[in-house]
């Protein structure tokens, strides 16, 4: 189906800007931004979703933290969209709305909807004090193609200048997936190490790092 043409510049713009940094995205053979078409290149039959498992997790969610880190170092980074408290909040205000569901029936009172504004505005300040580099926003499994090179990156058209650690939780902390906390923080822990190896500006203690990731995932896992 076709797509608004300003989407499909943007798409073309940042693919260009992301393979630059060695990042396996799809080529563009034939364009109609008229019309709403981009034809593409195929990354592969299987996303990271329809194989990963317990068994090989490890080293699925291995290739694509390495990746992951290409996108920081993207030279243009600064000139697309940072992210305002207006992208963040949708994540937070989730909850809310889940549980006022005619389903479930359930209002917070005057205490409880105090609360959960306090909660909303520590998850909001946490992202928007971290470190900012250029994020995909939606770096998931579902994402992310089994291809050569591995991975193929999809859909990262919604790019914006923001929290380090936004992408390398929603790689950690799939909506879609659940993982011992034991093997998330080897993880977390992982990257956090290679990102200072190459200069990516995390945290300079891996206590807050975790706790950044730990904050920013009650947005992302809820988006």
């Amino acid at each position: 189906m076709p797509h608004p043409p300003g989407k499909l510049q943007t798409f073309r713009r940042y693919r260009t800007n992301v393979a630059k940094s060695g990042i396996n995205v799809p080529q563009i053979y034939a364009e109609d931004l008229s019309q709403g078409f981009l034809l593409l290149n195929d990354l592969g039959k299987n996303t990271y979703l329809d194989v990963i498992d317990g068994e090989n997790a490890d080293q699925i969610i291995c290739r694509g933290h390495r990746r992951v880190a290409g996108f920081p170092a993207i030279a243009d980074g600064r000139r697309v969209a940072q992210l305002r408290r207006a992208v963040v909040a949708p994540g937070v205000g989730v909850v809310p709305r889940m549980v006022r569901a005619p389903a479930l029936g359930i209002e917070f009172d005057e205490q409880q909807a105090a609360l959960w504004q306090r909660v909303s505005q520590l998850l909001i300040e946490s992202a928007l004090a971290q470190p900012k580099v250029l994020v995909h926003r939606d770096y998931m499994p579902r994402n992310l193609m089994i291809s050569v090179p591995n991975p193929g990156v999809l859909d990262f058209q919604d790019a914006v200048y923001g929290p380090v650690t936004y992408d390398i939780t929603c790689l950690f902390k799939d909506a879609f997936l659940s993982w011992p906390q034991a093997r998330v923080r080897e993880w977390q822990r992982g990257y956090w190490e290679r990102a200072g190896q190459l200069g990516i500006p995390v945290q300079a203690d891996v206590e807050d790092f975790l706790r950044a990731s730990d904050l920013m995932g009650c947005s992302v896992t809820s988006r």
